[in-house]
């Protein structure tokens, strides 16, 4: 448990089809990082993203984020699956 961190459950899907490539990822995060900088300016926004989800990673990369240590097993509302933590401080 990260005693540093506080944590938002997902809310957003932006896997349609019809939404990629339009550059809305970005800017949501880009919004989402300025509001917990102004929020709590001394700690770093993590998000978790599923280890194939190589669009995803691509996007949060261009948003400033970068992968924080190494993948692992994680089981959420819908399954078991591998992901990354990635960190933008």
């Amino acid at each position: 448990q990260c005693q540093n961190c506080f944590f938002v459950y997902p809310i957003i899907d932006c896997n349609l089809k019809n939404l990629c490539n339009k550059h809305y990822g970005q800017r949501m995060l880009s919004i989402t990082y300025e509001i917990s900088k102004k929020l709590y300016p001394n700690k770093p926004l993590y998000l978790e993203v599923r280890t194939w989800n190589i669009r995803a990673i691509k996007c949060y990369q261009k948003a400033g984020f970068r992968i924080d240590g190494q993948a692992y097993e994680l089981t959420t509302g819908i399954g078991t699956g591998t992901f990354y933590r990635m960190i933008r401080e």
